[in-house]
């Protein structure tokens, strides 16, 4: 009851192991917190090569591949090397998106603003000049303002299930903690406004996943400008 993102179901949505492609665009979804810092890793797989007879095989599927969560003392700094050291190695474009107010606030009062940590730390790694054939690009795509918080649960609901019972997108069961917040993520008593307070673990991978898929799955028509960093 009061389920905020109610048509994820584990046993539909991270039901398989998902398997990361280095050649496809890597999709790094941020929300910035010190308790915990979160990155949610997504790739949209053009071709859906599972077992799942729910999915919209006709479409592209964005699949939560991997996330980087840390729990306590960390920085966007932090999550970024984590990054990195994972996946530095990737062939691919690697595309970032999440909080638009991280550009005006941060973790670091010595760093600067989070997207600038960002800025710093991925482009020289994601954003240097290949030499490989097919190697890919650095870009961070952040609009210069949040979506409200309904239209934003709306496109990620969308995208779990539409009103066909098609999926759209699926979760690696080991993001565990992505998992936790698609069936933890509470409506306040009385209200129609995300509970942020029941635990401090939740609501922060699936804000992070919702500013992504609100950006490029909307279900209403974009009213904001693109600040490239």
């Amino acid at each position: 009851t009061g389920r905020v993102y109610y048509p994820f179901r584990r046993e539909l949505h991270a039901a398989e192991r998902l398997v990361y492609d280095p050649k496809l665009p890597l999709i790094l979804c941020f929300d910035f917190n010190v308790a915990p810092g979160v990155c949610a890793v997504i790739q949209e797989f053009p071709t859906y090569r599972g077992s799942n007879p729910a999915v919209d095989v006709t479409k592209s599927v964005t699949c939560v591949i991997d996330e980087v969560f840390c729990p306590t003392d960390s920085s966007t700094a932090r999550i970024s090397r984590e990054i990195i050291s994972r996946y530095g190695n990737h062939l691919g474009d690697v595309l970032c998106y999440g909080d638009a107010s991280g550009g005006a606030r941060h973790t670091s009062q010595v760093e600067g603003s989070d997207w600038s940590i960002v800025e710093k730390l991925l482009r020289p790694v994601f954003g240097r000049p290949r030499t490989r054939p097919g190697d890919g690009d650095f870009e961070i795509r952040v609009p210069n303002a949040n979506p409200r918080e309904r239209v934003r649960i709306n496109a990620v609901n969308s995208r779990l299930q539409s009103a066909d019972g098609k999926v759209h997108l699926l979760v690696d069961p080991r993001a565990v903690h992505v998992v936790q917040d698609f069936e933890g993520v509470t409506y306040r008593a009385g209200t129609s406004e995300i509970d942020k307070k029941s635990s401090p673990t939740l609501t922060h991978l699936s804000d992070a996943l919702g500013y992504y898929v609100n950006y490029e799955f909307p279900t209403t028509e974009h009213v904001f400008q693109v600040t490239q960093f």
